[in-house]
């Protein structure tokens, strides 16, 4: 079943923001590095489709995400790998400071590396009072965006970016779309819903 497609415009303040010059760059593909106060990101769980694992809270990773925006908040963004987008466009208006992030097809745009970040920061924001934080106690996170990338390039990203925790091979063929088939052959039963196609897997 396809996709539809929805345009999206995420629009967000940045502390800084630079486009990184490639020698093999083309017309089509782009990266930029942002630098975004933790309260500052956008919501972006309508866009975690290409992220392969699930994030989780628990476990030695989450931990120490969390341990860091608690302990170090200042030395956040250098202890942190960040988050990686990938969008339709990125646009940057240098007078107000705010980056906007167009996206269109879940399949291909959103939040491709990050996931236990995204996670602990949502958390931790919703349990932090912004207002009362000293400006030693601010934090930021680094994000990594990239446009104009397609399908086979953005499974290709996903496997490379994931070699620090091998990724699971069901979790990349799941990004593939390998189970498609099976998926519709077990439509309506009482299991269909109890099979997980990619690690962490989890259902609402």
């Amino acid at each position: 079943m396809a996709t539809p497609i929805q345009l999206s415009a995420l629009r967000f303040p940045v502390a800084s923001f630079r486009r990184i010059p490639s020698p093999v760059d083309s017309l089509q593909h782009h990266s930029y590095v942002a630098v975004v106060d933790v309260f500052d990101l956008p919501d972006l769980s309508a866009w975690r489709r290409i992220n392969v694992r699930d994030p989780k809270e628990t476990g030695a990773v989450p931990k120490a995400i969390r341990q860091t925006l608690l302990e170090n908040p200042n030395m956040f963004q250098f202890m942190n790998r960040g988050l990686v987008i990938t969008a339709k466009k990125v646009e940057f208006n240098t007078e107000s400071g705010t980056l906007t992030v167009l996206m269109e097809n879940p399949e291909i745009h959103g939040l491709l590396d990050g996931g236990h970040t995204y996670k602990v920061i949502n958390t931790y924001c919703s349990e932090t009072d912004r207002e009362l934080l000293p400006a030693d106690r601010q934090s930021f996170v680094r994000v990594e965006l990239l446009e104009g990338f397609g399908p086979e390039q953005i499974s290709d990203i996903v496997e490379a970016r994931n070699t620090s925790n091998q990724v699971k091979d069901q979790s990349l063929l799941e990004l593939e779309k390998a189970f498609e088939g099976i998926k519709q052959e077990i439509i309506g039963t009482r299991y269909a819903n109890l099979i997980a196609y990619k690690e962490y897997e989890i259902y609402e």
